[in-house]
């Protein structure tokens, strides 16, 4: 006989005007409905189609159109012996039918009071992919048959409009030995062989805790967009692999069920956290913008954020703390990928690692910013839009830092120093004196990040050698560097920062048989989803003595003119320079000195102090009285701090940024002429003036 298949990878018209849900992306796979029974044109005056037992009632004006009708009949059921038919599916029904049609099915043992399931051919949230799922409907018995309703089908709605050419595929099985219980708040009906009754009840209880949950503070999900209560339950045999999954529904969020793998009741910890995972994708469906068509049949762009969100989640529901759920096995390197808008081969696995990134938000920023999330979603924001709006922070003040504690193994303990090592795009191994410099040079996308290894034999460095690593841009970034030295204990954070970090007494450290784990980060994000090419610069150095220094500074400044007589002028958007030539230096340890006077043939004066950061960085503080022959005098007070290193050569250590503003800490100059003088006492920051400069020198 003739078999038929529906294929789950529905294609749909392309419009000009398509809005976000008007292009879904396809999931599933063909999913067969059994030999074929009846095949006949129905027109608008509608008929009843008879074959055996079965007949189906299509009431006139149900069809606007001539509509082939094709009926077959699945024997392979997963209520097995119980079942009392097969599955009767009807195959291709047109969306938006006018009336329900009606199914009688003759010759059934109504003794054994059996149960009607509606067959619906929909995606599966967690398995990502179409499958056949079962739900309890009411049937009526009528001259010895059973009679079941099958609602009229839903229209296919899109922004652009409704569209008339996609196809449904509905089913009813009647099963013997069923029973359904209401569980304690009235919220789940659950239906399940009787044999699995009680524990049919513990999963009821279990749905409840998750009700209750995430409709409570600190969640306060909102679940009035489903109108219709209790959500229908079914427990049946499932694929070994599954305990349970969250069905969306053709018909909308009141048809939407819950499954559970009825085989799998002898493990109902896990059973509890399923519970709690997949009542929470129905929760997260909720926030879905999307038609219930859509829901039904397609993937949203925000899969990922979904699976992230629930399996963070499952830690509730597991009666521990510290609990990391095995389906992050294999995805844990997913914060690290970046790219949070775009497509990934495995979006399901990607969602698992994410949990990670969403442990760190609940734990910094609230758990009531999971609402706030997808409340952007139902905005139709992208996911990692409705991350930055619904925290109301940019990514570059937390995703670095959360990949910190991240890696640390601080979030989660999965991530070991191993799997990270693992991860590596490079390494630098240091075998002798004369390997002294890497670059790290790679395109990454927004906030991904990439992870290089350094190795140190002791014999190649000296008690004084440091490794450095610089970005060679200006950027948002960020440079972590972690001390590693077994593959079970986690790294341990030495140095972090932006522009450079160092790492002092590596010697010591490549001693007591340790490496290095170096975590490059892009922190920018913005709606073109645009990669980066960065270059970073490993180094390793000597602690230098410095003999002399040379300053230059150029910067926008807002300058007043104070006259004898009248009112004060002030000249925004002039710029201000100042600069010396090389002067002695005093140093003690990490700090230099120095103090001058008469420098340039005339009276001057000033002084300065030095500071060499542990990150790489300088801090300068610097002050300076001049005396010449066209002003009277000429007074500069200068702080700079975390001037990033930029160049280190034989000659002299260079600290510079062609933009100086974001280093000033403060800055006030003031000259003096014989009857009036002028006095600056702050800066611009605005990027226009970004063009002025900061330079200090450090000669060796």
């Amino acid at each position: 006989m003739k078999k038929s298949l529906i294929l789950a990878l529905l294609v749909f018209a392309v419009f000009s005007q398509c809005k976000k849900d008007d292009n879904p992306k396809p999931v599933g796979e063909q999913i067969e409905t059994g030999d074929v029974i009846i095949e006949e044109n129905v027109s608008s005056a509608g008929t009843t189609l008879v074959s055996d037992k079965f007949s189906l009632e299509i009431a006139a004006g149900t069809f606007s159109t001539s509509t082939a009708m094709k009926i077959s009949k699945l024997e392979n059921t997963p209520f097995s012996t119980d079942a009392l038919t097969p599955v009767y599916f009807l195959n291709d029904l047109p969306p938006g039918t006018a009336e329900p049609m009606i199914i009688r099915i003759a010759g059934l043992d109504l003794s054994a009071n059996p149960t009607a399931f509606l067959a619906e051919i929909t995606r599966v949230h967690s398995a990502d992919t179409n499958k056949i799922s079962y739900r309890k409907i009411e049937y009526e018995v009528e001259d010895g048959k059973v009679k079941v309703i099958i609602p009229r089908t839903p229209s296919i709605y899109f922004k652009s409009g409704n569209i008339t050419d996609e196809k449904l595929t509905i089913g009813v099985v009647v099963a013997k030995s069923q029973q359904t219980i209401v569980s304690s708040n009235g919220h789940f009906q659950l239906t399940s062989p009787v044999s699995k009754l009680a524990k049919a009840a513990e999963i009821a209880d279990y749905l409840e805790e998750a009700y209750s949950l995430f409709n409570n503070a600190p969640f306060s999900f909102d679940y009035s967009a489903r109108t219709v209560w209790p959500m229908g339950v079914t427990l049946l045999p499932m694929d070994n692999s599954l305990f349970g999954e969250q069905v969306s529904s053709v018909w909308g969020d009141n048809y939407a069920t819950l499954s559970f793998n009825s085989d799998k009741l002898n493990e109902m910890s896990e059973m509890r956290i399923t519970a709690g995972h997949e009542f929470f994708h129905f929760v997260q469906s909720l926030y879905d913008p999307r038609s219930g068509f859509m829901k039904a049949k397609f993937a949203s762009s925000h899969y990922w954020l979904d699976e992230a969100m629930s399996v963070w989640a499952e830690e509730f529901f597991s009666g521990s703390t510290g609990y990391s759920s095995p389906i992050r096995v294999g995805n844990e390197p997913a914060p690290y990928e970046g790219g949070l808008n775009e497509t990934k081969s495995d979006v399901r696995g990607y969602g698992y690692g994410m949990s990670g990134m969403i442990k760190y938000i609940a734990d910094h920023f609230g758990i009531n910013s999971m609402k706030a999330i997808y409340e952007q979603i139902h905005l139709e924001e992208s996911p990692a839009e409705a991350i930055r709006l619904g925290l109301d922070k940019y990514y570059n003040s937390w995703y670095g830092l959360m990949l910190q504690e991240y890696t640390k193994s601080a979030i989660y303990p999965d991530v070991s120093t191993g799997l990270l090592v693992g991860l590596k795009a490079g390494e630098f191994n240091v075998n002798n004196e004369n390997d002294t410099v890497m670059k790290f040079e790679a395109s990454y996308k927004q906030l991904a990040s990439n992870i290089y290894t350094v190795s140190i034999k002791e014999s190649a460095v000296t008690d004084l050698s440091t490794l450095s690593v610089v970005a060679d841009q200006q950027s948002d970034q960020m440079i972590n560097i972690y001390k590693i030295k077994s593959a079970t204990i986690p790294p341990e954070l030495v140095g972090s920062g932006s522009g450079s970090v160092a790492v002092a007494d590596i010697k010591i450290l490549a001693a007591d048989g340790y490496k290095f784990l170096v975590v490059l980060t892009n922190l920018t994000y913005n709606s073109n989803n645009a990669a980066s090419s960065l270059s970073f610069t490993a180094r390793i150095s000597k602690k230098q003595t410095y003999k002399t220094f040379s300053f230059n500074l150029s910067v926008m400044c807002h300058y007043t003119y104070h006259y004898e007589s009248g009112n004060p002028t002030t000249v925004d958007g002039a710029w201000h320079s100042a600069g010396f030539i090389e002067l002695p230096l005093t140093q003690n340890g990490n700090i230099l000195t120095a103090s001058w006077n008469g420098i340039y043939g005339y009276p001057s004066s000033g002084n300065a102090t030095i500071t060499l950061n542990e990150d790489g960085t300088v801090t300068a503080e610097i002050h300076q009285l001049d005396l010449d022959l066209i002003a009277s005098h000429q007074i500069m007070d200068c702080v700079i701090t975390s001037l990033p290193l930029t160049s280190d050569n034989w000659s002299a250590t260079t600290y510079y940024s062609d933009i100086s503003y974001p280093y000033i800490q403060s800055l006030y100059w003031k000259e003096t002429y014989s009857n009036f003088y002028i006095e600056c006492d702050g800066f611009f920051t605005d990027p226009q003036y970004g063009n002025k400069n900061v330079m200090l020198r450090l000669f060796k």
